[in-house]
């Protein structure tokens, strides 16, 4: 019997047409296409059995990702997910999130969104960042205590984050805006509720 196998990368969709035996009454590949229960369309996540070439599986949280199955996911599958983020209301990218039904949100991502995946992941809630205050790459850079010398050193450079003196590292490092310590990594504090920074 004819299959649809609906392959969805780097946010395209394509069709492809098998043959296996199946229980499957649809005739409508569009229909197929469209993730319909009635039809039983297999949908498949290009990544799900090796990511992009090279990152599969091993994409960790709030990196850039192109498939769900880029993302490391550690010992609950599936938890970790590539879905779209934005910077101040604009589209940034798509980054590995972990899914908030899994577990606690822990620091600095405790900031939850909905988004569905790259993958065709149906919307869900995520344990996110401040979208409005800043971005997964200065996150990043925090976490790694990256030295810096200006603000534009840090994250994407587009003021997403900052470079100041912390508590717990000596010299200029890279930091991000916050208005709650839960926005910060464990054992960090919020400067100040408005225009405040990780330290």
């Amino acid at each position: 019997m004819k299959a649809i196998l609906s392959v969805r990368a780097a946010g395209f969709l394509a069709c492809i047409v098998i043959f296996v035996a199946s229980n499957s009454s649809c005739t409508n590949s569009a229909e197929d296409c469209a993730y319909t229960a009635s039809c039983g369309a297999i949908a498949i996540d290009a990544g799900a059995t090796g990511g992009s070439p090279g990152t599969s599986g091993s994409v960790g949280v709030c990196h850039a990702c192109t498939a769900d199955g880029d993302c490391a996911s550690g010992t609950r599958a599936n938890s970790v997910r590539c879905v779209p983020m934005n910077f101040k209301g604009t589209f940034h990218g798509y980054y590995c999130m972990t899914r908030s039904s899994v577990g606690s949100c822990s620091q600095p991502y405790t900031s939850l969104f909905s988004a569905s995946s790259i993958s065709g992941a149906a919307a869900e809630s995520y344990c996110g960042i401040d979208q409005n205050l800043t971005t997964c790459e200065a996150v990043v850079d925090l976490s790694a205590q990256k030295s810096c010398t200006r603000a534009n050193n840090c994250g994407s450079g587009s003021g997403d984050g900052l470079c100041q003196t912390l508590t717990a590292a000596p010299g200029l490092r890279c930091t991000i805006p916050c208005t709650t310590s839960p926005q910060c990594l464990s054992g960090q504090a919020c400067s100040a509720p408005a225009n405040g920074y990780c330290r």
